[in-house]
């Protein structure tokens, strides 16, 4: 991570805005002990904001306007289909240049109805697969707010992020901290895709662990966790702060969950 760069492409950015980052993604932007902070995924997730921030359209298709506001607010997200017309008229060609023209109607319509108001006044956060991207507001009424940013050659579907527990728009700072903490620990067991057994040496250890390190989980050492072999192997005063009750129950009668903050 490059801070000198990142202060100078800060100060570039506020200028094109004409108005501060919003303050938890410019405090970040501006630490530089952030590169010093985590290891392994957190690393590579804090590289990838930065690297996002620096150089945006290196990894999409365009650059963000940051000159403009975004248009869309979470009561009126961009949620939208390519009009069907394009593909009755793509099966009716009768020639590759006709066929050709269509396309490039179509490419057009992308550009002007999706892609260029759906990058105005916003910065790419993480890329998510599957031309589903993350992005936080930089101006305009939804600003600080983090949405989910997916447009293809079909549909766009443009809308924001909500805290998983909160029910509360998320921010960044919420975003983050769901990244680097994917999976966490609850004492409401529920029987479906997203919810694994303790025990678990990928999904429960990596839970007990972050959970460890940001202190919801004590009488516990990181170092022992993948020692255990059965729930009560866990010592009987070692607790952790239920996310979803926000109180403290006992590590061996937790499940794990997968955070998810869906559109």
């Amino acid at each position: 991570m490059n801070q000198s760069e990142l202060t100078a492409r800060v100060a570039e950015a506020e200028a094109q805005l004409g108005q501060p980052l919003p303050a938890d993604y410019r405090a970040f932007l501006l630490d530089d002990t952030n590169e010093n902070k985590f290891t392994g995924d957190y690393l590579l997730l804090d590289s990838m904001i930065c690297e996002f921030f620096l150089d945006p359209g290196a990894y999409t298709r365009e650059d963000p306007d940051w000159t403009q506001d975004f248009p869309f607010t979470p009561e009126n997200p961009l949620i939208a289909d390519v009009p069907e017309s394009f593909y009755t008229r793509l099966d009716n060609a009768t020639t590759a240049a006709e066929y050709d023209a269509i396309t490039e109607e179509q490419i057009d319509y992308l550009q002007k109805n999706f892609d260029e108001p759906a990058l105005r006044g916003m910065a790419f956060l993480s890329d998510d697969g599957c031309n589903i991207y993350t992005a936080i507001i930089l101006r305009g009424p939804a600003r600080g707010q983090i949405w989910r940013h997916e447009i293809t050659m079909d549909n766009a579907d443009v809308r924001p992020y909500w805290h998983p527990f909160t029910k509360e728009l998320l921010t960044f700072n919420d975003w983050r901290y769901f990244e680097q903490h994917r999976y966490l620990l609850t004492i409401d067991g529920r029987d479906d895709a997203q919810t694994y057994s303790i025990m678990n040496d990928w999904y429960g250890f990596w839970a007990m662990k972050r959970m460890i390190a940001d202190g919801t989980l004590t009488g516990l050492a990181a170092e022992d966790v993948d020692k255990l072999r059965q729930p009560t192997d866990i010592p009987p005063n070692a607790v952790f702060l239920d996310p979803r009750r926000n109180e403290w129950y006992p590590v061996r009668d937790a499940t794990v969950f997968r955070v998810s903050y869906a559109a």
